[in-house]
């Protein structure tokens, strides 16, 4: 009864372990479909590795609800295999005391055999009626009915102890046979193991890359912030600046947990950027060709569920060493390499409006600080990835709204 009930527990507890993985494989499956529908809001430096950490997590969880069913499958065998084991300690001895009453009854029977034999001798040799003769006539029936008796007896016995053994030597042998597939159940487990340990390790290994790349987009973007207020092109007001310190705060508690954190919301420290609509008429883009790799506005990293405020879009461009231009008319007040941001170029236009260009792979000779651009200008070349950022009287603006 105490055994039935701890195996009824471990059962529960494992049913309970795999809703729980069950509930965690759904919510990944939802991230991986989000990042899809999102994909093209996703910095595309890290939409790779970050799909790869959530399919990896995914795969990861799927192992370890086949390793809770290989366990909770083990459990129950284990605590069968213990009680065969008593048993077949008993059914050994059993084996043991039957193959010795065997031998017994045969020695018992060859004896019977013998009186027998002994008995209807004497019945022939016996041809007097006299008192002697018929009372041993009678003691002769009664020890012959005796004797059959016995010898039945010995018989059903005998039957009796051959379908004992027949019944021991298969409980042994299915015995034998349980004890091999739990033994390869055993292997199974600790294979689909180490393959889950590997895949955890892969998966540590994709999720350092992937933070560092993270706190460099965190670090970017309070260089831009910083650089931007210097120049008073975006001024923050104390509670705007306070509740940007409380987001900074957590992004770091965030990044630096040890486990890929399990979060199902973002926190209310999330600081969005005030934003305003482009009123002008449309411009040229800063690249003849691109890729729209990163849009305006809220994304939330699906691997430790920060939430991001892009104030900027990213560029790539189809062509090698691609020329940046001047969206507008006006004067550069910056152009210069920063440790952060790479080549920076920002210019100011009229009605407040500034455009930012930075990672830069080389500024244009001709472009510094003071200098004053028309529509077209070319203010560089980049390779990879062109960051574009609009702002207009203390807000940002969807760079896209103002381009053709």
């Amino acid at each position: 009864m105490i055994r039935f009930a701890l195996l009824l527990g471990l059962l529960l507890t494992a049913a309970v372990a795999a809703k729980s993985i069950d509930d965690k494989i759904d919510e990944t499956s939802k991230s991986l479909s989000s990042f899809d529908r999102n994909y093209a809001s996703v910095n595309a430096k890290m939409a790779e590795t970050a799909k790869a950490i959530l399919q990896k997590k995914r795969t990861v969880l799927t192992q370890q609800k086949k390793i809770a069913s290989l366990e909770s499958a083990l459990q129950g065998k284990a605590a069968t295999l213990s009680g065969a084991k008593e048993e077949l300690i008993t059914l050994t001895e059993r084996q043991e005391t039957l193959e010795a009453n065997r031998k017994k009854l045969r020695d018992d029977l060859a004896d019977l055999m013998a009186r027998i034999i002994s008995l209807t001798m004497i019945q022939e040799d016996n041809n007097t009626l006299s008192p002697d003769a018929i009372i041993g006539e009678a003691v002769f029936a009664a020890l012959n009915e005796q004797t059959k008796a016995q010898i039945t007896k010995l018989g059903n016995d005998y039957r009796a102890n051959e379908a004992a053994l027949k019944q021991l030597t298969e409980k042994t042998a299915q015995l034998k046979t349980d004890i091999a597939s739990i033994g390869q159940e055993k292997r199974d487990l600790q294979k689909a193991k180490r393959a889950n340990e590997m895949a955890l390790g892969d998966l540590k290994t994709k999720k350092g890359r992937y933070k560092k790349e993270l706190q460099k987009i965190l670090a970017q973007k309070s260089a831009l912030k910083q650089t931007l207020t210097q120049l008073h092109i975006i001024q923050e007001s104390e509670s705007q600046k306070a509740a940007a310190r409380q987001e900074e705060q957590r992004n770091e508690a965030l990044l630096a947990s040890k486990e890929v954190p399990d979060v199902r919301s973002v926190g209310s420290s999330y600081h969005k950027a005030q934003t305003g609509r482009y009123r002008g008429s449309k411009t040229i883009a800063p690249l003849d060709a691109y890729t729209v790799l990163k849009g305006y506005g809220t994304y939330t990293d699906p691997i430790y569920k920060i939430k991001i405020f892009n104030e900027s879009v990213s560029l790539q461009p189809k062509t090698p060493d691609a020329k940046v231009k001047a969206v507008l008319n006006g004067k550069v007040i910056l152009a210069q390499e920063t440790p952060m941001l790479e080549n920076v170029v920002i210019i100011e236009h009229a009605d407040g409006l500034h455009t930012i260009y930075a990672h830069l792979d080389q500024i244009a000779p001709t472009v510094r600080k003071g200098k004053r651009l028309k529509k077209g200008s070319v203010i560089g070349r980049v390779n990879d990835e062109l960051m574009f950022e609009v702002t207009q009287k203390n807000c940002h603006i969807d760079p896209l709204q103002m381009i053709k």
